[in-house]
């Protein structure tokens, strides 16, 4: 039998903080926890990419003075 994860939150009712308790989604829960990284991972991938095609011209217009 497996454990069901709960996430405890409190909602605002007429003026009263009530405590309730949602399920926890194993794709939000790792979204909270990694969206952070999720996005440097991104950005530092796309920067390398952007400097291996400048890399890449340079190459091809060495080649071509070459010719």
């Amino acid at each position: 039998m497996s454990k069901i994860k709960l996430k405890w939150t409190s909602e605002q009712i007429d003026n009263f903080r009530m405590p309730t308790a949602e399920k926890e989604n194993w794709l939000t829960k790792l979204i909270n926890e990694y969206f952070y990284w999720v996005i440097l991972a991104i950005l530092i991938s796309a920067t390398g990419w952007i400097w291996w095609k400048i890399w890449e011209l340079h190459l091809i217009k060495l080649w071509l003075k070459s010719i």
